[in-house]
């Protein structure tokens, strides 16, 4: 805090003046320290945050859409994070998200594909390692190719177990723009410790794809 002196205009009774004394906060610019750069896979783009090992500390996740990988680095509760350890996904992952999906209490990755379509799970060990990827392709509504944009969890249906939302387009060679603005579909599957089965799919008319993680 600071304090500012000044004088103010006369009042009945006062002399010729009179002190007003002022307390004033103290006011900081933000300001941040310079960034620091961790080497992680080919075309880093999207990142999310969990605590992958259980330490109370943020982690962080990064997928790479040249590489076909995401780059998980372990936090020190300092601000750095340890060296990225790579694990191999689908092909050209865009987005990624965090998860318990399998109810085991430990976060789990899920990423959206671009090329193909498709969803890669890799179920955590709680311990900031992860098994391999848990590939699968989600059902096309009409002909073409398919492509995953964007991922995002919930628990959607109010079941107490997290969900998974897709958003995805179809792409029609020949058709305006090449976008057919469909593909739109909801599965439901099943994942045990070791793998994702699709036990049912219904379609949409909408360009997002829902997947219930059971």
């Amino acid at each position: 805090m600071s304090l500012s002196l000044y004088r103010g205009p006369p009042q009945k009774g006062d002399g010729p003046c009179r002190l007003i004394v002022e307390l004033l906060e103290d006011r900081t610019l933000p300001s941040f320290l310079a960034p620091v750069s961790y080497p992680v896979g080919n075309g880093a783009f999207p990142v999310a945050v969990g605590d992958f090992n259980k330490d109370g500390i943020p982690d962080l996740v990064v997928a790479n859409d040249q590489s076909n990988t995401v780059s998980v680095l372990l936090g020190k509760g300092d601000g750095t994070f340890q060296d990225a350890q790579n694990y191999a996904v689908g092909s050209t992952p865009v987005s990624v998200a965090v998860g318990d999906f399998n109810g085991d209490g430990k976060l789990d990755i899920v990423t959206a594909n671009m090329t193909g379509g498709g969803v890669s799970l890799l179920l955590g060990n709680g311990d900031g390692t992860f098994k391999p990827a848990l590939n699968y392709d989600l059902p096309l509504q009409s002909t073409g190719s398919q492509t995953s944009v964007s991922v995002a969890v919930g628990d959607f249906n109010k079941d107490g177990k997290l969900d998974v939302a897709v958003g995805s387009f179809t792409y029609t060679p020949g058709t305006p723009g090449g976008s057919t603005g469909g593909g739109g579909m909801v599965a439901m599957v099943a994942i045990t410790a070791e793998e994702v089965v699709v036990v049912a799919a219904a379609a949409r008319p909408a360009t997002t794809a829902a997947t219930s993680m059971c």
